[in-house]
């Protein structure tokens, strides 16, 4: 009896970890492989993270067009790996990261970020925090024997066909449940109130981010007036850390449209990093804006990439705040 790696019509390309979670050519991310590394992660958390069984797991997702795909893939996994999935949506990163530490369970994110179309990627979430590279090590472990043990398995009583792809298509997503949305926008307006930006008009470039309705919401409730532009249904790469000439020029379009406007705003695929772009259509990176951040906090320390712009230290010490630099990722 031929096993499933025997019958596979493919050259699998395993998934790697990149600066935040495992990413791919979505012709690679089959359900198979996707299955595969689910499951890895959650045989990792039950050794390192003391993960029981039938814990509650946290799921999300992008607007990307194979992100429906992958999360069914990846919800299969949660549940044939004897734990309970509950699906949060189309929303933002930070959204489900968050609603998973606050209920000390972990979260999975299927997401490539600012990454084009033709490529999607998974971030894991420990119930303490966001999966560190010395977690990494680990995990390909977990992974590699999930692998070892599927592709022995008998492939005429698998779930997998010899393109990678279930024989059955996965069930539907369970019902969306919409409390890990709500959490993160009472977060910001419990900090922030219903007044904070009274009398302030707010441009939102939405274009594909995840978060550009929940994300209009939230600044309406904090008392914005916010027009909302550059909506689209194709996925848009945008990278907050590399704008183009082409976005600076855009930016400086929306701000003379709009000469009344206290900022332009925007953020990345799945809503993790932020944009912002001044009255006169500058912007502004996202170190310095950390900066500001951590001022702005009362923060005694900051940790930031040697990519940063040397900017941030001067401003920081200039604050009297500690600083050090990592490695980037």
């Amino acid at each position: 009896m031929p096993t499933l790696q025997e019958t596979l019509s493919y050259q699998p390309n395993e998934l790697a970890f990149g600066t935040s979670g495992l990413r791919g050519l979505v012709s690679d991310m089959t359900d198979l492989e996707c299955y595969i590394n689910t499951a890895g992660f959650l045989r990792f958390l039950r050794h390192a993270d003391n993960l029981t069984p039938g814990q509650t797991v946290y799921v999300a997702g992008d607007l990307r067009h194979s992100t429906p795909r992958i999360l069914k893939a990846v919800v299969k996994a949660i549940k044939d790996s004897g734990q309970t999935p509950v699906y949060c949506g189309l929303i933002p990163t930070p959204a489900v990261a968050y609603y998973g530490l606050q209920h000390q369970a972990p979260s999975i994110m299927v997401t490539g970020s600012h990454i084009p179309d033709d490529r999607n990627g998974i971030k894991f979430n420990k119930t303490d925090g966001e999966v560190l590279k010395e977690d990494e090590l680990g995990i390909k472990e977990s992974v590699a024997a999930v692998r070892a043990e599927l592709y022995e398995a008998a492939a005429d009583t698998c779930d997998f066909g010899p393109d990678g792809l279930f024989k059955v298509a996965a069930n539907e997503l369970t019902a969306e449940d919409p409390k890990a949305n709500e959490l993160y926008a009472t977060r910001y307006q419990e900090v922030f109130g219903s007044t904070a930006f009274t009398g302030k008009k707010i441009v939102f470039y939405q274009h594909s981010a995840v978060g550009r309705d929940s994300l209009v919401s939230l600044f309406e409730s904090l008392g914005a007036e916010v027009v909302p532009v550059g909506r689209t249904e194709t996925f848009i790469p945008i990278d907050t850390e590399n704008v183009t000439p082409e976005d600076q020029a855009y930016f400086k379009t929306l701000a003379a449209e709009h000469p009344d406007a206290f900022a332009i705003v925007s953020t990345d695929g799945d809503s993790d990093r932020p944009f912002v772009i001044d009255e006169n259509g500058t912007f502004h990176r996202g170190d310095v804006l950390g900066a500001i951040v951590a001022d702005w906090i009362g923060a005694d320390f900051a940790a930031f990439p040697v990519s940063a712009s040397d900017a941030t230290d001067k401003y920081l010490a200039s604050k009297n705040i500690q600083w050090q630099h990592t490695r980037i990722g």
